[in-house]
């Protein structure tokens, strides 16, 4: 298109939102004020007051729900740095396939005698849980990041099934690399 700036910017689009701004002002925000004037002032106090109140606990609970995940990950990531100390290098886990790892957990803590290896299942499938919420944070966020725990909430991600075709797993290569594998 001509007489545009980096091919970001051009003359008629600016034109048209102009133009599009000054009927907004002239025309539509006059009606919408009238409207509004119909209302008596209490009952647009009492609907703001209102609205606070529901997004201030909504809020609340959204961050609640946030540092809940945060701390989920954190064990997470505490668990698996825990195997890779105590158990060293195995094929059974997998940072990545939790689900599956957890499978295999299970199938070996089946034929494991001392009974190490059911409470440390128990735990990996507490960890791997989910709330309602926790859920609908996910659906709502997919593309949410931790630094701090980025291989585990990918991973934890991945085991819930929860990414869709704009949520895709990134791993740098030096993340891909890192043993987490034990």
């Amino acid at each position: 298109m001509p007489l545009n700036l980096n091919g970001r910017i051009c003359l008629l689009n600016s034109l048209l939102f102009g133009a599009m701004s000054v009927i907004g002002l002239l025309f539509v925000h006059p009606f919408i004020l009238s409207i509004l004037s119909l209302i008596p002032l209490r009952t647009k106090n009492v609907f703001s007051f209102s609205m606070f109140i529901i997004l201030s606990v909504d809020f609340a609970f959204t961050l609640g729900v946030l540092f809940s995940i945060n701390k989920k990950l954190a064990t997470l990531k505490l668990f698996m740095e825990g195997m890779i100390e105590r158990i060293g290098e195995t094929a059974w886990f997998d940072v990545l396939d939790l689900g599956g790892s957890l499978n295999r957990l299970k199938d070996f803590s089946r034929e494991d005698v001392s009974g190490t290896l059911k409470p440390m299942a128990a735990h990996l499938e507490k960890m791997m849980s989910y709330t309602r919420r926790e859920k609908h944070i996910y659906r709502a966020f997919p593309t949410m990041q931790n630094k701090a725990h980025e291989i585990q909430l990918a991973a934890f991600k991945k085991h819930h099934a929860l990414l869709n075709s704009q949520c895709k797993i990134k791993l740098s290569r030096k993340q891909r690399d890192k043993s987490y594998t034990i």
